[in-house]
């Protein structure tokens, strides 16, 4: 649950931090961070108007300095989207630049986080295509991709030029994606990394074509 699982709880209970080493000293699994994020869970928004969280130390003696380490403030809870890194810039400035002269340059490796924000375009491009369709209204244009990622901390976190950037390779990757047909668009939607679900078999099999029993 501390590594984002996205499920809603009103009470979360953390009846042990850590186990005890060979040398006597607690070896910590949840760390202060860690915490706050199961913190998170409690109460989510939309389901809940509050949560609890409940938290045990196992120690024989009981001291208020046990919890210090949960007291965090400045620098301790903030949080950078890692779009605002040199790797992640880097790898969608490599990805713009080829994809001027290889029109299969979405599906090459870029870095995790750069192939990550490619697949997030692509995902949100066939969400509202998919959305617009069941509401009988026209395929959506790049304007709606744009505000989504416009909605998200890293766009607020990146310097103007740096924010030119990444929506310079959103409309390559919007490029990408319309060469490409609905069926084969759809299915690369969703799962794995784009330059994985290219490759990936479809374990579909047409109505038509299935065995008699």
């Amino acid at each position: 649950m501390i590594e984002g699982v996205n499920l809603p709880f009103k009470t979360v209970i953390v009846g042990r931090r850590g186990y005890p080493g060979p040398d006597g000293t607690t070896v910590e699994i949840i760390d202060a961070p860690g915490l706050l994020n199961a913190v998170g869970r409690a109460g989510r928004a939309g389901r809940e108007t509050e949560g609890w969280m409940i938290l045990t130390e196992q120690a024989a003696d009981y001291s208020s300095s046990m919890f210090e380490p949960l007291h965090r403030t400045g620098d301790d809870l903030n949080i950078r989207s890692n779009l605002t890194s040199a790797e992640a810039l880097d790898g969608l400035e490599s990805f713009e630049i080829l994809a001027r002269t290889a029109n299969d340059a979405i599906f090459r490796h870029y870095g995790a986080i750069a192939d990550g924000f490619l697949s997030f375009v692509w995902f949100i491009a066939q969400a509202i295509e998919d959305l617009n369709q069941a509401q009988a209204q026209a395929d959506g244009d790049a304007d709606e991709v744009v505000a989504v990622i416009e909605s998200t901390l890293g766009w607020h976190q990146l310097s103007p030029g740096h924010r030119q950037s990444i929506l310079s390779a959103a409309e390559s990757a919007l490029e990408a994606f319309r060469r490409h047909l609905r069926p084969k668009r759809a299915r690369w939607a969703r799962g794995l990394a784009l330059r994985c679900r290219r490759h990936r078999p479809s374990t579909a099999w047409p109505l038509n074509s299935l065995p008699a029993s």
